[in-house]
């Protein structure tokens, strides 16, 4: 059995840390509803006075729909590309991992390669689609 003394005490900071983290959240679906001159009026309040979809009709209304499309179809096919290639790479290192003998080295180059954080190669990307041409263009 756990001590009592322990556990009401990390059950509060838990709870304040857990209040602390989604407090930011229901504040952004609260203010999603407030019209816009209520945004930034003073005193702030947690609650909009007359609730309101027009941010949320705006934004269907702008083609966000599209967008979202664009980045499902993307992350498909980006999914399956890199699948197939690494199914195919992972076969040929397992057939070949007895027969030739830098094998265990190739495999230790692709592992350092998935250590490179995906941020830093946000710029050449972007840098590579700007110049063909494609940035911006739906």
């Amino acid at each position: 059995m756990k001590d009592k003394h322990v556990s009401i005490p990390m059950t509060i900071l838990s709870l304040a840390i857990g209040v602390i983290v989604i407090f930011p959240i229901i504040w952004l679906v609260l203010s999603s509803f407030k019209p816009s001159g209520e945004l930034f009026t003073y005193p702030l309040h947690m609650f909009p006075s007359t609730p309101t979809t027009e941010h949320y009709k705006s934004v269907l209304d702008g083609g966000f729909m599209g967008y979202v499309k664009n980045s499902l179809f993307l992350a498909v096919v980006g999914t399956l590309i890199t699948l197939l290639i690494s199914a195919m790479c992972g076969y040929a290192l397992a057939i070949y991992r007895f027969e030739i003998k830098y094998v265990n080295l190739v495999f230790g180059v692709f592992l350092l390669g998935t250590l490179i954080p995906g941020e830093t190669l946000t710029v050449p990307q972007f840098s590579v689609i700007s110049a063909m041409g494609l940035y911006n263009n739906i």
